[in-house]
């Protein structure tokens, strides 16, 4: 069975504009989701 390497993981090569402009229409359609479609529904059931 081969060795695992628990070591630090690099992420000195991501390319990190991708990242965030992934993220970025992520966070967007959970606002959209919560506040526009759900909002009454969700403030009903807190």
């Amino acid at each position: 069975m081969p060795a695992m390497d628990c070591g630090v993981l690099d992420y000195g090569d991501m390319n990190w504009l991708a990242v965030f402009c992934a993220g970025l229409p992520y966070w967007l359609v959970g606002a959209i989701w919560y506040s526009v479609l759900f909002s009454k529904a969700w403030r009903a059931a807190n």
